[in-house]
């Protein structure tokens, strides 16, 4: 989903074209990494009202060795207690959905999908030999 740090006009619409692709393509996963915080957290929002089936298609990642990765996971924790706290954030999305986030969603978000991903296509291939 999109990519972090460019500093060229055409970069926001970079980020946010390919956004819907993976609500309408159910073959395509993305790995949430060098992107800015705020097309992050939407993406997140977004995945996450469309229901599991999408949410579990987005895995949080680190992009290092750009980034320490324990500075991007603690970043996605931050994020994940604000939008758990759903009542005070500032996305209308999920203020009006306060019980959108759960500590249970948060953790899929942080392995739990990768996880499961990975799961599944070591099953397809063990099923291929």
């Amino acid at each position: 989903m999109g990519g972090g740090g460019a500093a060229y006009p055409v970069a926001e619409e970079l980020y946010q074209k390919p956004d819907p692709l993976g609500l309408e393509c159910p073959n395509i996963h993305y790995v949430l990494s060098a992107k800015r915080d705020t097309h992050t957290e939407s993406d997140l929002i977004t995945y996450t009202l469309a229901g599991e089936k999408h949410s579990g298609r987005l895995f949080c990642g680190s992009d290092a060795p750009y980034g320490r990765m324990t500075w991007n996971f603690g970043g996605y924790r931050a994020m994940f207690n604000s939008l758990i706290n759903g009542k005070n954030h500032t996305d209308l999305r999920v203020r009006n959905n306060q019980y959108l986030f759960t500590d249970g969603i948060a953790a899929r978000y942080m392995g739990g999908n990768l996880a499961a991903f990975m799961i599944e296509a070591y099953k397809r291939i063990l099923e291929r030999t």
